[in-house]
């Protein structure tokens, strides 16, 4: 049984083949693992030696999202919206606090990790990084958005929603950035590389 468990062990990390899948394993195992370290590093330490750092980082994500979210519902939309820093208000009187957590500030040091473990030229990982952030930031803007409006129709989904569907749209970008990344990004880097 052992030998049988090595010799398929062997062939799934080394067979060209199996590359791919190879990629999806060492995502999922990275996704889980940091998220393990993460909840480690932020209840039992507090994030510690830089809690004042990450605080700030949360704080000014948090607002960012706050405010570029009111502004989108109210002044382009036209969603009846209250504020009061950081609550957002619907129309019926559902009260939405964007708490630490709201920053999306893990999500982002998630992908920045990925991207700088995966194979690919610093070079492109130092536009892409940025970017992918930028693309993450939004998505939480969305996200928050969503809210919004599930609060104003179905108040009693809104946990359910942003426990569920919201947070499997952020792995779901994440892996679409990674996808991105590996698949045409840093692969054709690579094969340039081979050819120049």
């Amino acid at each position: 049984m052992g030998g049988k468990l090595t010799r398929y062990l062997r062939i799934f990390f080394r067979e060209p083949q199996w590359e791919k899948v190879r990629g999806v394993f060492w995502f999922v195992v990275i996704t889980l693992v940091f998220h393990i370290l993460w909840r480690i590093w932020a209840d039992a330490i507090h994030f510690a030696p830089i809690p004042h750092l990450i605080s700030v980082l949360q704080l000014f994500l948090v607002h960012q999202v706050y405010d570029i979210s009111a502004f989108i519902l109210r002044d382009i939309l036209n969603v009846t919206l209250y504020t009061e820093p950081p609550v957002l208000i619907s129309k019926n009187g559902v009260r939405l606090i964007l708490g630490e957590s709201a920053s999306g500030l893990k999500q982002i040091c998630q992908f920045a990790i990925l991207i700088l473990l995966f194979r690919g030229s610093w070079k492109q990982k130092a536009w892409y990084i940025p970017a992918g952030i930028i693309i993450l930031h939004l998505t939480n803007i969305f996200r928050i958005m969503c809210l919004v409006v599930i609060a104003m129709h179905w108040p009693q989904q809104i946990q359910y929603a942003h426990d569920n569907y919201l947070r499997i749209l952020y792995y779901v970008v994440i892996f679409g950035l990674w996808l991105l990344w590996i698949e045409k990004i840093s692969a054709r880097s690579s094969r340039k590389a081979k050819t120049g």
